[in-house]
C-alpha cells in the first residue's frame, strides 16, 4: 500500500508544479494586458498634434 501512497504524492507533486507554471503564464498575460490598456489610455489622453509632433 505504502507504493501506492509514494506514487500519488508523487504524481501530486507532478501536477502542482505545471499548475504552478500555468498560473505564471496567466498572470504574465494580465499584466500585459494591463500594460497595453495603459498605454492606449496615455494616448487617447492626448490629441493628434501632440502625438505626433510630441
Amino acid at each position: 500500500m505504502g507504493a501506492w501512497v509514494t506514487y500519488g504524492n508523487t504524481e501530486g507533486g507532478q501536477l502542482d508544479i505545471a499548475n504552478a507554471d500555468k498560473v505564471a503564464i496567466v498572470g504574465i498575460g494580465k499584466t500585459c494586458d494591463r500594460w497595453a490598456n495603459e498605454a492606449k489610455k496615455k494616448l487617447e489622453k492626448r490629441g493628434l498634434f501632440k502625438r505626433i509632433f510630441g
